[in-house]
This record gives C-alpha cells, structure tokens and sequence, in this order.
C-alpha cells in the first residue's frame, strides 16, 4: 500500500494474490541386507510408512496428530506419498518386513513447491536400509538336581528354529 499522506486516515485497496503452500512428493526406499552381505540389498516390499507434521506430534502426541500420509512399500521396495504441504514431517515405520529390524523415526522437510511441474514430475528421495533380525544368544548348563551352573569344557549344542 503507498503512503496518502498525513491526512488520510485509512488507506485501502483490494489485490489478488496467487501465493500457494509450497508441495512435493516424497519417495522412500527400503531395503536391508540378507545373510551379512553388504552392499548388496534389494527392496524390501511391504514396509509402511506414516508422515506426521513434526509441530503438530510434538504438540498433541503422535497418536491424536493428523496422519498425512501412509504408504507400503511395492516389490522393488519403493513407495511414493501424494503432495504434502510445506513443512517438517516425522516419518515412522508402522509396519515392518518380517525378520528386519524397524527403521527408527526419522524427519524429512517439504519446503520447495512441485506441484506445479507437471510435466517432470519432482520427488523428494529417502533411502532406508535395514538388516535382519539378529540377537546374541547365552546359554547356561544347569545341573538337574542342584539346580546350580555346569561348565563343561568342549560342550556343544545344536540350536534350531521353531520348524526344527
């Protein structure tokens, strides 16, 4: 609005604006090793992803935040959300493939606008590699009678999954 001067109390005008909150898509990959062999992971398909505004999470806890995306990953191990509008979001892991560990949260900020290309299609990429499921495992000889620890040097055990 110009300046009209000292005499002039109110000064108006009417304008139209085409301010638009900024958009993008966003692309996670999942993948994760398999048999301790680095560097060679595939897509992990079925990994889903939740998008909650980091501000709002904060605020309300994640559970009452608004849910601005999920998405499952396909076979290649990729998932795309629609536009998400400008701002910092947490990224959970809501469900996980079987034997992998879950990835830990994470945050990724929409802050350029998109949406407006549309004839390239911009995406915001997020890579997130996981290996499988691994514990350590100690076990302790107990005597039958006593009950107490047995060290027996040499000894060895066979240890099978559920299926034998």
């Amino acid at each position: 609005i110009d300046y009209e001067g000292q005499t002039v109390s109110k000064v108006s005008r009417s304008a139209k604006g085409t301010n638009r909150v900024n958009m993008q898509k966003i692309q996670v990959f999942k993948s994760g090793e398999k048999d301790s062999i680095s560097g060679l992971v595939k897509g992990l398909q079925g990994a889903e992803f939740t998008f909650k505004l980091h501000s709002e999470v904060n605020h309300v806890g994640w559970d009452n935040a608004t849910t601005y995306a999920v998405i499952t990953t396909d076979s290649n191990g990729k998932a795309n959300t629609p536009y998400l509008p400008y701002g910092k979001y947490i990224v959970k892991e809501t469900k996980t493939p079987k034997d992998y560990i879950t990835a830990p949260d994470f945050t990724i900020s929409v802050t350029d606008d998109y949406s407006e290309y549309k004839d390239v299609e911009q995406v915001k990429r997020v890579n997130v590699n996981n290996r499988p499921f691994s514990s350590q495992l100690k076990i302790i000889k107990l005597d039958a009678e006593s009950g107490k620890k047995v060290t027996l040097n040499g000894a060895s055990f066979k240890i099978k999954d559920s299926k034998g």
